[in-house]
């Protein structure tokens, strides 16, 4: 099963690429902005962020591949529980889920990642 995508991005002092993210460790910010899109050549997918917390390299938030629908589950569950904000969005075994990550080394130096993940909630085609 691969229902879990990752993004990787840089972290650019200027917020450019990546750097926006950092956004995201205000807690009204992340209140206030929790939808985010992604355009392909014919859809435009509308995401729902539901956790966001920083990290280092040893931790393996990345994992692609379960076994189950039931290891799923728990992994993007997991995913919620680090979130620093606590989230109303309920996650099934059957989500999409997408993950930001970009260097941070505040507090982590050169191992250290922050993290954005969100839920598929809707496609449309492009027009």
């Amino acid at each position: 099963m691969e229902r879990h995508t990752i993004i990787y991005g840089h972290t650019m002092s200027d917020l450019s690429v990546f750097g926006e993210l950092r956004r995201y460790l205000d807690e009204d910010f992340y209140r206030n902005h929790r939808y985010f899109y992604t355009c392909s050549t014919d859809t435009v997918t509308t995401w729902r962020i539901f956790s966001v917390y920083y990290t280092t390299t040893d931790e393996y938030y990345i994992e692609t591949y379960f076994r189950n629908n039931a290891a799923y589950l728990e992994f993007i569950n997991g995913l919620n529980s680090k979130s620093f904000y606590r989230s109303d969005t309920e996650l099934v075994e059957t989500d999409d889920v997408v993950t930001l990550s970009t260097c941070y080394r505040p507090y982590y130096g050169e191992d250290g990642r922050l993290v954005v993940h969100a839920v598929k909630v809707g496609t449309a085609p492009m027009v």
